[in-house]
């Protein structure tokens, strides 16, 4: 499944919606204070809250609906996972949403819809390295 998620990932520059550019930046532009605020507290809700509108701004950009379908039902999928090891890597999680989020808005600020991807496959990539060096360690 993960492995399927990145390379899909990748794809989304390829299957873009340039219009909906400004509409996803002023959403993911929307969150930044909030992730920061998350620093400050534990709220674990609103970390999911966050990370489901991301997921949305994001799959809003895709053109192609069986992709779309597919970019979302792999991201509900694998969030469940995500809800075990949040908790013991806070600041980690926390920190990287934070710079996945400006990420983001430099490659839609530049129209880059593959740059886009690539991002959300690098999040999910360095996600899944930290999961591998949690799971070693403990």
């Amino acid at each position: 499944m993960y492995a399927f998620r990145l390379k899909l990932s990748e794809m989304i520059g390829d299957f873009g919606r340039p219009e909906r550019v400004s509409r996803s930046l002023n959403e993911i532009e929307a969150l930044i204070p909030r992730v920061e605020a998350l620093l400050q507290s534990r709220d674990f809700e609103q970390f999911w809250q966050i990370n489901h509108e991301l997921h949305f701004a994001v799959n809003a950009l895709i053109g192609n609906s069986a992709m779309r379908d597919s970019h979302d039902q792999l991201y509900f999928q694998a969030s469940r996972v995500w809800y075990t090891f949040v908790d013991r890597m806070w600041d980690d999680e926390v920190r990287f949403l934070k710079e996945e989020l400006d990420e983001l808005c430099r490659a839609l600020r530049a129209g880059d819809l593959k740059a886009v991807g690539f991002v959300q496959r690098n999040y999910i990539s360095y996600g899944l390295s930290r999961v591998a060096r949690y799971i070693s360690a403990g």
